[in-house]
């Protein structure tokens, strides 16, 4: 522990409020100060900073809200790669299974090694891919998380176009 504080600063920051007769919500806050850009819904919360002196757009608002809309680069920002996209085990293993049976017609594979190998895709419950001692890679079908699809699909949509219809004053 140091013997130093910290300087504190106070800033202000734009806030956009969102809500829907259904009882979903989002708060977001933007400042133009330091970068930051917060969301809080109903379907999760998510910040970012950005350098504001590297954005080509005179504010953040403005980066925000302008162009055509990325939102998959937005996403890519506010959620960690890890939480990003997710394995789908049953599509995983119907590919694997069907891979590991043109691997057997080719003949890459033993029908020992084959059958050990089904074996392990009947069993395998996700995380690191089956068979994976073998020569032979077995690709794993990964899909966008719930809350990748809720950021991409109800937040950013809805919240970026109210910052473009209302600039911070």
């Amino acid at each position: 522990m140091t013997d130093h504080k910290p300087g504190v600063a106070r800033r202000k920051a734009d806030e956009y409020s969102l809500r829907w007769s259904n009882g979903d919500w989002i708060v977001a806050h933007v400042s133009e100060a330091t970068g930051v850009f917060s969301i809080w819904s109903s379907w999760g919360a998510w910040s970012h900073r950005w350098n504001v002196q590297h954005l080509g757009k005179p504010t953040l608002a403005s980066f925000l809200s302008d162009g055509p809309r990325d939102y998959g680069y937005f996403a890519r920002k506010l959620i960690p790669p890890h939480r990003q996209t997710t394995i789908d085990v049953a599509t995983s293993r119907r590919e694997m299974k069907r891979s590991l049976c043109e691997l057997r017609r080719d003949r890459r594979v033993s029908a020992e090694e084959a059958r050990d190998c089904w074996y392990e895709i009947e069993e395998w419950e996700g995380g690191e891919p089956p068979c994976a001692s073998s020569a032979y890679h077995l690709s794993v079908h990964r899909v966008w998380t719930p809350e990748w699809t809720h950021l991409v699909g109800c937040v950013l949509p809805f919240l970026l176009e109210a910052i473009g219809k209302e600039p911070a004053s």
